[in-house]
């Protein structure tokens, strides 16, 4: 376990990732990095685990992993511009998982709004994004799984269709080995690091127009539940410049933070 955390922290080279945890199982990195900032992890702090037991996803889900076959990490942000700015944040992270994905094993990939990274035409990674309360210094906690090798095979059905790792995606391009996750970690979180910096200096317009390039619903008709259980059906048209989903139904045009997006078909 010394060797892999070493591993890890040899491989950063921005200004994110430490001070570093790497746990080989744990229950929730999640969890973990929200106990940490309560009690005074900076910004900027990773907890890495090599299996998660109890991972969790967004709407309560479980986010399934087997040791050594995924990237699985949380990132301390503190600061007033991730707080609040959730929209533009969820879309950076996806935006960085996807870049640094892409870098790292050399496979196309997309981002399903709203924190879902593809490739394939399948889901490759996943983004929960929590915020700690009840502490003066309140903090985001950036939750990133992503499935490196495990086959779809091992799955539960029902998930095993829609899901696929580098490993299935770079067979078919290359036959080379898939990148190291300490490798995948670094990209990844220098490609935020540059996002974010972007986004600070210059606003959000140029990440959103990366976002839209990158995007899997865009041009796309789909089915949106929203968090109180109604539903919006129409053509995914844009994405505004706080990170929402622009909607043309039959009862117009709308602009939705969050949701869950079902793909009907191609418009």
């Amino acid at each position: 376990m010394e060797e892999q955390e070493a591993a890890f922290r040899v491989a950063l080279r921005g200004q994110l990732g430490l001070p570093l945890e790497f746990h080989g199982t744990l229950d929730s990195t999640n969890r973990r990095a929200a106990e940490w900032a309560s009690n005074g992890a900076p910004h900027g702090a990773l907890v890495v685990a090599d299996h998660q037991t109890a991972g969790r996803g967004r709407h309560g889900r479980t986010w399934l992993s087997h040791p050594g076959a995924g990237l699985l990490f949380s990132l301390i942000l503190r600061g007033h511009d991730y707080l609040d700015s959730p929209g533009v944040l969820t879309t950076a992270l996806g935006v960085a998982v996807a870049q640094g994905i892409t870098d790292a094993a050399e496979i196309a990939t997309s981002v399903k709004w709203p924190n879902d990274v593809y490739s394939g035409g399948r889901k490759l990674a996943g983004i929960l994004v929590e915020t700690t309360t009840g502490t003066a210094d309140a903090a985001v906690i950036a939750g990133i799984g992503v499935n490196v090798s495990l086959p779809p095979s091992k799955l539960p059905r029902g998930i095993a269709e829609r899901a696929t790792s580098i490993v299935e995606q770079r067979r078919r391009v290359t036959e080379g080995p898939p990148p190291g996750r300490a490798e995948l970690l670094a990209h990844t979180l220098l490609r935020f690091e540059q996002l974010w910096a972007e986004v600070a200096t210059n606003g959000p317009g140029e990440l959103m127009t990366t976002a839209t390039s990158l995007s899997e619903v865009l041009g796309r008709h789909v089915l949106i539940t929203l968090p109180g259980g109604t539903s919006v059906e129409g053509e995914a048209t844009g994405l505004t410049h706080e990170g929402a989903l622009v909607v043309d139904s039959p009862d117009g045009r709308m602009e939705l933070m969050s949701g869950e997006v079902e793909l009907l078909r191609s418009s």
